[in-house]
């Protein structure tokens, strides 16, 4: 009995063990792909904040050359 009952469990251990390493593995899968996709996000904020910073010093060297203001003074004035 405690054969044929073994002989029974035995493909039904194996799939289980093959289902839970196939699991892991998309689970591994899953986080390196979230980990990629959280640095490629940061890239981009990084990237959008410097072109930002880069548009508002040429916006204010605009209004420097067609107001007369020494733009050094407004760099102080605006924490440029």
């Amino acid at each position: 009995m405690k054969n044929n009952m073994q002989r029974m469990l035995c493909p039904l251990m194996m799939m289980m063990k093959q289902n839970q390493g196939r699991e892991e593995e998309r689970d591994r899968f899953q986080m390196e792909r979230n980990e990629q996709w959280n640095l490629q996000e940061e890239r981009r904020y990084m990237e959008d904040e410097a072109h930002q910073d880069w548009m508002n010093m040429e916006m204010l060297m605009m209004f420097a050359k067609v107001t007369g203001v020494d733009p050094a003074s407004m760099r102080d004035i605006y924490g440029g």
